[in-house]
């Protein structure tokens, strides 16, 4: 089963990571698992925050901490008492750096934070923190918009984007056991990526696509679904690959999308406008990426 056993929540007491505990809780529950809910204070504090975000002691912050998450737990239908957590407040330069050591010091499965948090659309430009985390985490990175409507019915459909690189099959993997564990079904999409061409040329994007390729990609998806032992379907779309991802997401109501942050060009592909960040940025659904899904499945699925 896909390891979820030490769950970290980055909070910074904005609205916006309150999703993202709610979907902490459902992965805990299911899993059996304990959530860690963190917040780096900073020790250069932004001069643009509001006097009330300056640093504080760090027994205060903490018992805010535990505070605000019971309070999101009971709003949320959920009886505090029915999972693990911890509370920790670090004070660091920067709360990227912080995030990230905590998850690699305490052997975190997955780290759980929203996109956007105090100071609002800037948090989700390169360079903002979820940014770092999802590019530098050692582990998989769940992210949360605010928008995202997250419910205690968890999640039954997920979306798992293949680009037939070994990275995007172990992420196949990865999804068919948490899948398993939520009771929810997969979906395996391949977008045949077509180029726009002016009339001028006499020329169309299809021109360029082999009239045998559509049989060639469903064959491939269902080699990748049959090593998958829970309910699997298969799609094949054609345009750019993180459209035609959020596009499906938004017409098919799906709950979750599990990706590769590296893919057939490898490190080049996640740059700023790559595949995964757009989809990260833009989905209307959180998203748990990761640069290896391996060292997060069982032995025997890592080793298939």
């Amino acid at each position: 089963m896909a390891q979820l056993k030490r769950l970290l929540l980055a909070r910074d007491f904005s609205s916006g990571s309150d999703p993202a505990l709610r979907l902490a809780l459902t992965l805990a529950r299911t899993h059996d698992g304990e959530v860690h809910t963190f917040f780096a204070d900073v020790l250069e504090p932004d001069p643009f925050d509001p006097p009330e975000a300056q640093a504080t002691p760090l027994d205060r912050i903490r018992m805010r901490l535990r505070q605000r998450s019971e309070e999101t737990i009971q709003t949320a239908g959920y009886d505090p008492d029915d999972v693990r957590m911890k509370h920790e407040v670090i004070r660091d330069a920067a709360p990227g750096p912080a995030i990230l050591r905590y998850a690699k010091t305490h052997d975190i499965d997955c780290i759980l934070m929203g996109t956007h948090g105090r100071r609002g659309v800037r948090k989700a430009l390169l360079g903002s923190v979820a940014t770092e985390v999802v590019r530098l985490a050692p582990c998989p990175v769940l992210t949360v918009r605010p928008t995202h409507d997250v419910t205690a019915d968890g999640i039954t459909h997920i979306v798992v984007p293949v680009d037939f690189s070994p990275a995007s099959a172990t992420a196949a993997r990865y999804a068919d056991e948490l899948a398993q564990a939520l009771d929810a079904s997969v979906t395996l999409l391949h977008a045949v990526e077509t180029f726009s061409m002016p009339d001028v040329y006499g020329v169309t994007s299809d021109d360029f696509v082999p009239r045998d390729l559509d049989a060639t990609v469903d064959e491939a998806l269902d080699d990748i679904a049959e090593a998958m032992t829970g309910e699997v379907t298969t799609t094949v779309v054609r345009g750019n690959p993180a459209a035609m991802v959020e596009d499906y997401a938004e017409e098919h109501a799906v709950d979750l999308i599990v990706m590769p942050t590296r893919g057939q060009s490898g490190v080049q592909r996640f740059l700023m406008g790559s595949v995964a960040e757009r989809v990260i940025s833009r989905a209307p659904c959180p998203v748990l990426s990761s640069k290896d899904f391996a060292p997060y499945l069982t032995p025997a699925d890592a080793s298939a």
